[in-house]
């Protein structure tokens, strides 16, 4: 995000349908790449309460407003919804386009919401591999759940 005019302020919230009683930490990164802005988030573990990810935005002059239209919930599979992560429809396409053509040679695999969570909370080294693998591909880091594009940007 450097060499942006505006200073853009990230709220990251971990939300839960059940009582929130445990702090999750998240190493949180943006960087602007021409018009919009690339969000990506590395949890340090992953509360056994927390459903999702809500990402709000506000620069210094504006109320808070929404990046993320619906909770991003971590999960890997085709014709997964990706419109919380990605507003243009071009762009949906193409990711999971990419992730069929993943599964199908395969260098991917489909793996559920429920299964998703079940791995990352038995499994620590997962979500060390969630940081190896954002090093790899950003479409990656979409595609997983642990990442989202925001498109509204003042230029």
């Amino acid at each position: 995000m450097s060499n942006s005019k505006y200073t853009l302020i990230f709220l990251f919230f971990a939300i839960s349908f059940q009582a929130i009683s445990q702090e999750a930490k998240f190493k949180l990164y943006g960087e602007k790449v021409n018009e919009v802005v690339r969000l990506a988030w590395i949890p340090e573990y992953w509360p056994a309460n927390m459903d999702g990810v809500i990402i709000k935005k506000r620069t210094e002059k504006s109320a808070w407003e929404l990046v993320t239209p619906a909770m991003v919930v971590p999960s890997s599979y085709v014709g997964n919804d990706l419109s919380n992560i990605e507003s243009s429809k071009e762009e949906r396409l193409r990711l999971n386009n990419k992730l069929d053509s993943m599964i199908s040679a395969g260098k991917a695999k489909e793996v559920p919401q429920s299964e998703y969570f079940e791995k990352i909370l038995q499994e620590s080294a997962s979500l060390s591999g969630i940081a190896f693998i954002f090093d790899l591909d950003y479409d990656l880091i979409l595609l997983t759940g642990f990442g989202c594009v925001d498109r509204g940007i003042d230029s």
